[in-house]
């Protein structure tokens, strides 16, 4: 299973509200994916990505369990996908938490799961990040 995950830094200028999307894949198809409105408002575009983190986090720990209920156990962590490497050094760091007291306390369950091994973040460029589809608008 591969987990993939994107988020836009006030991309409504009305609102102020980020969009944040995933999609998650199972062999070579998706199997489980999301666009919405994140539900809170954030400060910065570290912010918005480390809030959409938690909330793809959530949804792989969801579908391991399924797995394992289907007799699939997953052996090996899960890999989430992502275009920021500041989220990436923000889970794998304590030290950079106090910059992140302002963030609601279950959003911090990213660095629980990446310390279990449940999880492990990569890095990819932008570009190739395939749930950008659920956070970018299409052009004309």
């Amino acid at each position: 299973m591969n987990g993939y995950f994107d988020s836009d830094f006030n991309e409504d200028k009305e609102t102020r509200v980020s969009p944040l999307g995933y999609a998650m894949s199972l062999r070579s198809g998706v199997v489980s994916w999301r666009s919405r409105k994140q539900s809170i408002l954030v400060d910065s575009t570290i912010d918005v990505e480390y809030v959409a983190a938690a909330e793809a986090i959530k949804e792989i720990i969801w579908l391991r369990k399924l797995l394992e209920d289907l007799q699939v156990k997953q052996v090996h962590s899960t890999p989430l996908i992502i275009d920021s490497t500041s989220v990436i050094k923000l889970a794998k760091n304590p030290k950079f938490h106090d910059r992140m007291n302002h963030i609601n306390t279950k959003y911090h369950m990213i660095r629980h799961h990446v310390e279990a091994k449940t999880i492990h973040l990569c890095h990819c460029s932008t570009i190739e990040q395939i749930a950008n589809i659920f956070t970018k608008a299409l052009g004309r």
